[in-house]
């Protein structure tokens, strides 16, 4: 027999049909049914990661609860979420400090002239709830950043592997290693020629371009992020 069709739609209101499906699964003690209202809530666990942590928690998914809790991390605003009214506030608590605790680390090590856009706030202080990114600005770039870097972490982690960053792995091509990254300026000079008793300048100009080095400042602070990335390692949930 073949899984049923989920209706198109948005997250949400996929979400609210399957839930719909897994409680009377559940009631039924349809076991099949069941594991697929769960696969199917988990594939918006990257779109909703807040909501399926607290979904997660509520139906006993430990590994699902887990990667929608460091997912949450970097999401770059808040907002309430209808699982809320459904759990303890102290579960949608622990989601918070653990996700304060993340967003200290980076906020903390991170130089925000080099590592994010130049003029953008420090928004460390919404790092536990806020309507404003806590990375400051847009931040939704950056964001993806961190959130692969912590996602490679926690893939070590569930593997049992020891954290080993290899940059060629991990890092963007701009922050893997140091490369050509040599710009250009153009020097404009008049050559100067001696004739019997003086000099005099010639008529011609000439134009020529002369390397000047360009810093990467991505490069310069890749061991900030490795940093970073052993840090988010022992942060615990």
């Amino acid at each position: 027999m073949p899984d049923p069709a989920i209706q198109e739609g948005s997250d949400d209101e996929k979400l609210h049909d399957v839930y719909q499906l897994l409680e009377a699964a559940k009631k039924y003690e349809v076991a099949r049914a069941v594991e697929f209202a769960k696969r199917q809530c988990v594939a918006s666990i990257a779109a909703c990661p807040v909501r399926l942590y607290l979904a997660a928690l509520h139906n006993g998914w430990e590994d699902a609860m887990k990667e929608a809790a460091w997912r949450s991390v970097y999401e770059v605003s808040d907002k309430y979420v209808p699982e809320m009214a459904t759990v303890p506030a102290t579960i949608y608590r622990r989601l918070l400090v653990y996700r304060q605790k993340c967003r200290q680390i980076i906020n903390a090590r991170r130089d925000i002239s080099k590592l994010s856009a130049p003029n953008e706030k420090d928004a460390s202080d919404d790092s536990y709830w806020g309507k404003d990114s806590w990375l400051g600005g847009p931040g939704e770039s950056e964001a993806r950043f961190w959130l692969n870097i912590h996602r490679f972490v926690q893939e070590e982690a569930v593997a049992g592997r020891q954290l080993n960053l290899q940059p060629d792995v991990v890092f963007p091509i701009s922050i893997r290693a140091p490369s050509d990254n040599t710009g250009y300026e153009v020097v404009t000079t008049t050559p100067k020629h001696s004739r019997g008793r003086g000099d005099f300048l010639s008529s011609r100009v000439y134009s020529y371009q002369v390397p000047v080095p360009t810093p990467n400042p991505w490069i310069a602070n890749r061991q900030t992020a490795i940093d970073i990335a052993k840090a988010l390692a022992k942060v615990e949930l």
